[in-house]
This record gives structure tokens, C-alpha cells and sequence, in this order.
């Protein structure tokens, strides 16, 4: 691009910008509807020069609190940084690696950017996107259920990364000022404060279940600790289950590889308050042909 270029392409944005301005001043439009206008008119300026210009993807993340006084220790920063991106990549069922870019004052602003970016083309068309677009929306759409105290059953593939990143903003009481600038001049922005830690916390809170049913099939491993792994066909990819059993129990069954079994037992689950099942144990009742413990509890 030659100075005459240059030139004319800063005067194209500071025109823009001053239609903006008085639209925003007219309108009362949100101020990422104002720099999503203002993004998209400089990649179009850009374009007129350079038909596969685009803008660099950047999230911010502002973090406001007595820990994030213009300043970040490594402890915290440590704490946020995985979670943050295993949250993405949970949103994106793809592994999204980040960078930490910047940071800078106001609170305390973290610039941080996506290291891949894929971009196409469709008929002669700039089209700018990359994995991690979607998962960051996303990332964000969960953020602002969060606070809003909505339904987060949607995102529960995300909320297990989700919940440590939201942990960490908690422990230290920090509140989060998050706004995506995407590849394609649109930018979007969330918070989320003490009302969301609080409610994800509560949403995250345990509770046990006990369900009872049947395992049947080959005992296929067995454990001197109190274990029978049992495989419900001969199948490769047919489940199978650990059972477990006191181990002096165990003992007394004298089970053997192999050995066809149907047990009755007790299924332990631990379920939160979204209705994600966290973990679960099978432990053995009896066997299905003991009619006198079949119907117990």
C-alpha cells in the first residue's frame, strides 16, 4: 500500500467514524454494535486495497477486583489461563491453543489471541472464520446464561472447564469484563460478576442417587480389592462394568475369568444441579436368581 493509499484509507475510518458517533449519539446503539460498525468499515476500507485483508481476532478479558489492582500474580494468572482455554476448546470439540498477547491497565486487561486461524474463500468472497470464533461465542453465550441465572443444560459439555475458570474468579473476587473481536470487524462483549460465580457455584453443588438394576455377562478381570469387571457380550465394543464387592465377599463367590454372571446392584451416582451425571460407582446386591433379595429396598 503506496501514501496516497495509506492516506486515503485513514481518512475512509475517520469519516466512518464520525457517522458512527453521531449515530451512536442518535440511536443509542450498544457500544459493541458502535465498534463492530467501526471494525467493519476499516475491513472494508482495507479490502478496497487488499481484497484478503482481515482483522486480527483478539479477546479481551478485563478482571476488576482487590486481586487485579494493575496487576496479576503468577498464581492467578496460572490458575486462569488452562481452564480458560480448555473452555474453548470444549466449546469448539477441537483443540484451540491461545497466546497470551498483552497486558495492560485499567484493573487489569489481558489481550489474549487464537494461534490458528482458517481462513476461506467462497465465490471471490472473503470469508473470514476460524475455530475458535465459534467456540469464544459460544464460550461467551455461557457466560451470560451464567449471569443471568439461565438454563445451562445446553452447554454442559463446556461446564466442567467452565467451572474451574469461574472457580478461580470466585476464590480471588474478581469480576470479568470479556469482549471478542473477531476476524470479520464483529465485536461482542459479556460480563459476568459476583451474581454469576454465585449461581454457577450453586448450579455445581452434589447430590447422590441410588438407582437398581442389572448387570449381565463374562466376567472378563477380577480384582483381590473387590473388583469384577463384567462385559455384557462377546463383542469389542460391548460395555462393560465394574462391580464392586467387600473383598472378603468376593472371596466367597469364587468367580472365574470367564464365568457367565447376572447380578442385582446398586447404581451410585453423583448428579449435580444442572442434571450432569459427575461420577458413579456399581456395587453389587446380589445375584438375579436370589429371589429372596430381588425386590429388597
Amino acid at each position: 500500500m503506496n501514501e496516497a493509499q495509506r492516506r486515503l484509507l485513514a481518512r475512509h475510518r475517520r469519516d466512518a467514524m464520525s457517522d458512527l458517533e453521531r449515530f451512536l449519539v442518535d440511536r443509542l446503539v450498544a457500544p459493541d454494535a458502535f465498534e463492530t460498525e467501526s471494525r467493519r468499515n476499516y475491513l472494508d476500507a482495507l479490502r478496497s486495497f487488499d481484497p484478503d485483508a482481515t482483522l486480527t481476532e483478539e479477546l479481551t478479558l478485563r478482571l476488576v477486583g482487590p486481586s487485579a489492582s494493575g496487576g496479576l500474580t503468577f498464581d492467578i494468572g496460572d490458575a486462569l489461563f488452562r481452564p480458560l482455554q480448555d473452555t474453548v476448546s470444549a466449546a469448539a470439540h477441537d483443540e484451540v491453543p491461545l497466546e497470551l498477547t498483552g497486558l495492560s491497565s485499567g484493573s487489569t486487561v489481558l489481550h489474549v489471541r487464537p494461534l490458528v486461524t482458517q481462513r476461506d474463500r467462497v465465490a471471490d468472497v472473503p470469508v473470514d472464520s476460524s475455530v475458535a470464533d465459534g467456540a469464544v461465542r459460544r464460550t461467551m453465550q455461557l457466560f451470560a446464561e451464567v449471569e443471568n441465572e439461565g438454563d445451562l443444560v445446553p452447554f454442559s459439555d463446556v461446564l466442567t472447564s467452565a467451572s474451574k475458570f469461574v472457580d478461580v474468579l470466585r476464590k480471588h473476587e474478581l469480576d470479568l469484563d470479556m469482549t471478542w473481536a473477531a476476524s470479520g470487524g464483529e465485536v461482542r462483549a459479556v460480563s459476568l460478576t459476583s451474581r454469576g460465580r454465585e449461581y454457577l457455584a450453586r448450579q455445581s453443588e452434589v447430590t447422590t442417587r441410588t438407582e437398581y438394576t442389572f448387570v449381565s455377562g463374562r466376567i472378563t478381570e477380577l480384582r483381590m480389592s473387590g473388583m469384577a469387571k463384567v462385559k455384557t457380550t462377546v463383542a469389542k465394543n460391548s460395555p462393560a462394568h465394574e462391580v464392586h464387592f467387600e473383598p472378603e465377599q468376593l472371596l466367597l463367590k469364587h468367580l472365574s475369568l470367564g464365568d457367565q454372571v447376572n447380578f442385582r446392584v446398586a447404581r451410585i451416582v453423583e448428579v449435580d444441579r444442572i442434571g450432569r451425571e459427575l461420577s458413579e460407582r456399581i456395587e453389587y446386591v446380589s445375584d438375579a436368581s436370589d429371589s429372596r433379595r430381588l425386590f429388597e429396598d
